[in-house]
């Protein structure tokens, strides 16, 4: 089965924002893609996982500076 690199990012990033996966499940995740050397969607998994932390980071920040 073939998933392309949006498909795996909206995947991954859907399934982080939902807390289905956590970071663990998309470290297996990624090195399942890697082993059946899908690199298209490694790409997708990595950028959501980047995006999805970046996200809280900032979510994070604007909280404390509510707080502050």
């Amino acid at each position: 089965m073939y998933f392309s690199k949006d498909e795996c990012y909206k995947d991954t990033y859907l399934s982080l924002c939902l807390g289905l996966l956590g970071e663990d499940e998309v470290r297996h995740l990624l090195n399942y893609y890697k082993d059946i050397e899908h690199y298209e969607c490694c790409s997708g998994i990595a950028k959501a996982f980047k995006d999805y932390r970046d996200k809280d980071y900032e979510f994070d920040r604007s909280r404390n500076t509510e707080q502050d």
